[in-house]
């Protein structure tokens, strides 16, 4: 693993400012530092200030939730798992700490930021 893989990762939360440095390239480099679990855990990023454009439930008990939040490069999806009873409304404003993750559907790639905090 290079250098920069193993910048202080291990559970630091980096102020990152602005979602848009995440590129497929830069989040394929973090995933190359998996299996993430207890003694290794997934590096963890934060960024402030963040507008909600929409909310949404998902699962069958509607126990997750997927926010659509507006950054200076456009908008990203975030999951939070397990968070489907948060209160939250569009236009809300947040802080996020979340990890980056690829994700692939109907062939199109797209960056989502699974959220571990506000």
């Amino acid at each position: 693993i290079s250098a920069f893989n193993t910048f202080q990762y291990k559970s630091a939360i980096r102020d990152l400012g602005k979602i848009m440095k995440f590129d497929s390239t830069r989040v394929e480099e973090i995933s190359k530092l998996e299996p993430f679990g207890a003694s290794n855990p997934s590096p963890t990023f934060s960024v402030r200030n963040l507008t909600i454009k929409q909310k949404k439930l998902m699962g069958s008990t509607k126990e997750h939730l997927k926010l659509v939040i507006e950054t200076p490069s456009g908008n990203k999806d975030c999951i939070w798992w397990s968070r489907g009873d948060i209160a939250l409304v569009e236009n809300d404003k947040l802080d996020i700490a979340f990890a980056p993750q690829l994700n692939v559907f109907n062939g199109k790639t797209d960056i989502q930021l699974i959220i571990n905090n506000l």
